[in-house]
């Protein structure tokens, strides 16, 4: 396993250890298809129930994750329309830009 795929694993374990998202029955890393880009996603974190998905990004670079992650982050949301709710979360070695 290597160190990204660890640092996803933590946080979100660390997310359930604070009780901050008890909805999300089934978690892990997703990848499948997109038909409308006629290419392969993949999404670090995945949580979900039958009403609510969480949606989350890793990096693990040095340097800082930009909005444009975010943004591919809910573009790739998309082809997940049968939550009600959806959440998403950011994890980064070095932060955000303007911390």
């Amino acid at each position: 396993m290597f160190v990204g795929r660890q640092q996803e694993l933590k946080k979100l374990n660390m997310m359930y250890e604070r009780s901050q998202f008890e909805f999300a029955v089934i978690y892990g890393r997703w990848w499948g298809s997109n038909p409308d880009k006629k290419r392969k996603e993949e999404i670090d974190i995945l949580a979900v129930d039958d009403e609510n998905a969480i949606f989350g990004e890793c990096k693990w670079k040095n340097e800082p994750t930009g909005i444009g992650v975010l943004n591919e982050l809910v573009e790739k949301s998309g082809l997940f329309n049968q939550y009600k709710s959806k959440y998403y979360m950011l994890f980064s070695k070095s932060g955000s830009p303007g911390n």
